[in-house]
């Protein structure tokens, strides 16, 4: 998850401060879509897969996940109010 978040974090940034296009915007919209599925199926598996922990080390784990949901949740409203506005 970390590797798509960053990866993410990177398209979003060069597309800002590039001249992009819609296509552009509408590609990074969907790659922000799909972290988003990520990070939802991941917090799942916290509780029924992987190893099993429990307390403070779960709850880190999950507030991890909810902080690259945030993110990728305003990458994708960002690029789709960019896609909206670019010629």
């Amino acid at each position: 998850m970390f590797a798509q978040s960053a990866a993410l974090t990177e398209a979003y940034i060069s597309l800002k401060f590039s001249a992009y296009t819609k296509q552009d915007c509408i590609e990074v919209a969907k790659q922000a879509a799909r972290v988003i599925e990520g990070c939802k199926k991941a917090k799942s598996d916290v509780y029924t897969n992987g190893p099993k922990i429990h307390g403070a080390a779960q709850q880190s784990q999950l507030d991890l996940l909810d902080i690259w949901e945030m993110k990728a949740c305003a990458i994708f409203d960002n690029a789709s109010d960019m896609a909206a506005k670019a010629k």
